[in-house]
């Protein structure tokens, strides 16, 4: 009997202690979304007809209610810099740019946190008898909790970078892309069961998301191969990004060409899916 060489030994051990890290960070995130922000009436957040209608309530009064999106937008704003000004992805290339832009990019995610935070308090002070005491402490609550998150996202992010299996915004990235993909689907099961959802209707919805799947993966398929190379690895990440832009776009271009072409009233299934697909 040979034993494994001492190398492949401790290729599996880093392995894995990586993939322990990164699920590590991934249920840190996952907790932070079941922590509600302060000053809210946990017994009246459930009963809410306003939240029931647009979402899961817990959603979108955790703490992590804002994701990933105050950071990705930074980093897609980056992104969209660069692609402006070639002097600008060189100097980015560079490792005093690259870390200088991250910073910059946290910077940023922390402005557009803070707005959307103070956007957040003020829809909920809306809602009759969810916040226990409306006033500036429950903005500067709600502030504090959505930068305190944002900076967790970023560490999150960069410790999985460091010490995990992949650059950390894409791996929380995907992360929330697969659960989004998958729960409403389970979500619609009981639905399908009793009659209230028709198997049309699910099977589109079904094919519709795969359909958005298919999309990323013939884009990142032909900037593969395409010879010379249209874009270089750390790039491609980009591409869901761009495949999620081109599916809305088309689902809003069939729902225009469906109002122009059949009168109100009539069976709308695209609406119907375009629904589905966002809930």
């Amino acid at each position: 009997m040979t034993s494994a060489p001492p190398s492949t030994t401790a290729d599996k051990d880093t392995l894995f202690r990586r993939i322990v890290v990164t699920l590590c960070a991934l249920a840190v995130f996952r907790i932070g979304q079941w922590i509600p922000l302060p000053g809210l009436d946990l017994a009246a957040l459930g009963h809410s007809q306003e939240l029931l209608a647009v979402g899961s309530p817990r959603a979108m009064t955790s703490i992590m209610a804002l994701g990933i999106a105050p950071l990705l937008t930074a980093l897609i704003l980056a992104e969209s810099a660069m692609c402006a000004s070639m002097r600008l992805r060189r100097w980015a290339a560079t490792p005093a740019g690259h870390a200088r832009l991250w910073r910059a990019a946290i910077v940023g995610a922390l402005v557009l946190a803070s707005l959307q935070a103070y956007g957040v308090a003020s829809s909920l002070a809306t809602i009759p008898g969810l916040v226990v005491a409306p006033g500036w402490q429950f903005y500067a609550g709600t502030v504090t909790s959505f930068l305190g998150a944002t900076l967790i996202v970023v560490l999150l992010a960069s410790w999985i970078t460091t010490h995990g299996i992949a650059p950390g915004i894409w791996v929380l990235f995907g992360a929330i892309q697969a659960e989004a993909f998958i729960q409403p689907l389970l979500a619609q099961l009981p639905l399908l069961a009793m009659g209230a959802l028709s198997p049309e209707n699910f099977l589109g919805n079904v094919a519709l998301r795969f359909a958005v799947l298919a999309a990323a993966t013939a884009v990142l398929a032909t900037l593969v191969k395409a010879r010379p190379p249209l874009s270089d690895a750390l790039e491609l990440i980009w591409t869901p990004l761009v495949a999620g832009l081109v599916v809305s776009l088309s689902v809003g271009a069939l729902l225009i060409l469906q109002r122009l072409l059949f009168p109100a009233g009539s069976l709308d299934i695209t609406a119907q899916f375009a629904a589905d697909i966002y809930l």
